[in-house]
């Protein structure tokens, strides 16, 4: 597993969260609003609620996606983190990338500066490569 690997899992919880927020927006537009518009290329009146509905089925469907990866990638991310002996980086892992917290939250957390625990993640990870590089070419 790498360092790019876990920012995409968090990179993907940002986005469904995003997805998230503008769901409830446009579920509370939809609520108070009840304008009715012409829609001018089908001669036909298309309510903004209508049209927001779609937007809403659209959104969902998209956030289902992603939430369906996000869980994919974290089952991952507990399988990579049980085969980890050293406690301090299934810590650093968790609090980062599943918890979410910056660097420096992490290192506080940690009783270090945030350096040291991202150097120390970066390390182990670098070990790792290099060890299932060793591994690949004995097959």
């Amino acid at each position: 597993m790498t360092i790019k690997e876990l920012e995409q899992y968090q990179k993907n919880k940002a986005e469904a969260l995003q997805l998230q927020d503008i769901i409830k927006s446009l579920e509370n537009s939809l609520s108070s609003n009840s304008i009715v518009i012409t829609d001018g290329n089908r001669k036909s009146k298309i309510s903004i609620p209508e049209k927001l509905a779609f937007k809403l089925i659209e959104l969902n469907k998209k956030l289902e996606k992603k939430l369906n990866l996000i869980l994919i990638e974290q089952r991952k991310i507990e399988n990579y983190l049980d085969t980890i002996e050293v406690i301090d980086i299934r810590l650093i892992i968790r609090k980062k990338f599943i918890e979410n917290k910056t660097w420096e939250e992490v290192g506080r957390e940690l009783h270090e500066d945030r350096t040291t625990s991202y150097y120390k993640l970066k390390t182990y990870l670098k070990k790792q490569t290099e060890k299932e590089k060793i591994y690949d070419r004995t097959k």
